[in-house]
């Protein structure tokens, strides 16, 4: 057996047509993977390779640097009938096509599923698209914030802007799972997930509970979950939502009604034992309540803003997916069409 470190995507080929952010993420975690990821760019790139801030020297764009990592850029003009020919010779020497258009984008240019699935037995097509292949919404624009919006996830008292583009990142997730799973099936498979069934797909929680006629512990209906201002304005989340937990909550605070106001099981008023607990809280520093409630083993946390996580990132010993610790991680992308002539030597003259 060979001494050299081998990866489950080892052997495995992804052509990546897709530019922004969802399809290229998708690309970037199966290239992480260890999967070769060729990235197919136009003439004019990747969007992001002109979108602000820039890294190397002002020259390209960070979001693309931390996107498009451990890929290979090919350039082809698709408008061109030579280049439309070369994706498809790239497509057929590959096991993955990514496609982060909407739909009738790829068949209009004639390398659509059912193009590309002609003489294959084993292609596994996964389409990135806002609303799906079809339905009166399939053809409409959109980036992160409207998919959020139609999926419901900015509902709040004051709709603001996400601190990270939720509906991008599980729709991505979601595809390279879709590719993974569908390698060693049989047959040629066209995959559609969408960004906003993506992001709607955790509310299956919140169906239940509705269904069930109750309402959610966990955007308001309990006590014990939620987040309070402390002292000197920062905030605090507390999940509290346990009997054991809530019941450490308690002790903390030190408010011998709070327990039976704010029972998991059966609450008597949780309004009032809200309101008893953002008095509390509001008393003392956040950093003392955060010393108290670990003593307790309630689960607690600051309210970090996205620019204080990113500053002091937590030590995890975890496999999660890919992310940028650091400036070595926006190093690695290629250039545009970079690797083109490399490339499409393989393809013979």
């Amino acid at each position: 057996m060979s001494s050299r470190e081998t990866t489950p995507l080892d052997g495995v080929r992804v052509l990546e047509f897709a530019h922004l952010f969802p399809g290229p993420y998708a690309g970037l975690v199966l290239a992480e993977l260890g999967a070769e990821v060729l990235k197919v760019e136009s003439p004019l790139g990747d969007a992001t390779r002109n979108l602000p801030p820039f890294v190397d020297e002002g020259e390209t764009g960070a979001v693309f640097c931390a996107l498009n990592r451990s890929k290979k850029s090919v350039q082809l003009d698709l408008e061109d009938d030579e280049d439309v020919e070369t994706y498809r010779a790239l497509a057929d020497r590959s096991d993955v096509v990514i496609d982060g258009y909407r739909p009738g984008v790829s068949e209009d240019l004639a390398v659509g599923f059912d193009t590309l699935a002609e003489d294959r037995e084993d292609l596994v097509y996964v389409r990135i698209s806002g609303f799906g292949p079809e339905g009166p919404m399939a053809g409409e624009p959109g980036h992160d914030l409207t998919y959020q919006a139609w999926a419901g996830t900015l509902d709040d008292e004051r709709p603001r802007l996400p601190n990270l583009p939720t509906a991008d990142a599980t729709s991505a997730l979601w595809a390279a799972l879709l590719a993974v799973s569908h390698l060693h099936a049989t047959g040629c498979h066209q995959l559609e997930p969408s960004l906003t069934g993506a992001l709607q797909a955790p509310a299956i929680v919140q169906d239940a509970i509705g269904v069930a006629g109750g309402e959610d512990p966990l955007t308001g209906g309990h006590p014990g979950y939620d987040v309070y201002e402390c002292e000197n304005g920062h905030w605090l989340a507390i999940g509290a939502l346990e009997p054991d937990y809530w019941q450490g909550l308690c002790m903390a605070i030190g408010d011998r009604e709070l327990h039976a106001l704010g029972d998991p099981v059966d609450p008597e008023d949780p309004a009032k034992a809200r309101e008893i607990l953002a008095d509390r809280i509001a008393r003392q520093p956040r950093e003392a309540w955060l010393s108290r409630l670990r003593e307790a083993g309630v689960p607690c946390a600051p309210v970090r803003s996205t620019q204080e996580a990113l500053a002091k990132p937590l030590e995890l010993a975890s496999t999660d997916p890919p992310g940028v610790d650091g400036e070595s991680d926006l190093e690695g992308a290629p250039g545009l069409g970079e690797h083109t002539d490399d490339v499409l030597a393989e393809l013979g003259p």
